[in-house]
């Protein structure tokens, strides 16, 4: 009797360690597809910060440019924003400079 008991108990934990594996490939699966969405998402927010990047660069370039600028070139720029007052006003400048 205690031999067959020893027999039952090892083809039931066979039987155990076959459904075990079986839920382990399903949940690879799974993490997969979850994997994929994360990349996405790194490859959005490294343009983001690519982005970020290059106007702050940008900024402080101008601002580099801004600081440079001689006296004389400052005179130049035109503080108006609409095109055509700009054109008006250098117009203007060009006709004082000639009187």
């Amino acid at each position: 009797k205690e031999r067959k008991k020893g027999k039952k108990k090892k083809e039931k934990k066979k039987k155990k360690k076959k459904k075990k594996k079986k839920k382990k490939k399903k949940k690879k699966k799974k993490k997969k597809k979850k994997k994929k969405k994360k990349k996405k998402k790194k490859k959005n927010d490294d343009n983001n910060k690519n982005k970020l990047k290059s106007k702050i660069i940008n900024n402080k370039n101008a601002m580099d440019r801004a600081a440079n600028k001689t006296p004389e070139s400052k005179e130049n720029d035109c503080p108006l924003n609409n095109k055509e007052d700009k054109n008006n006003y250098h117009l203007r400048q060009e006709q004082q400079q000639l009187q």
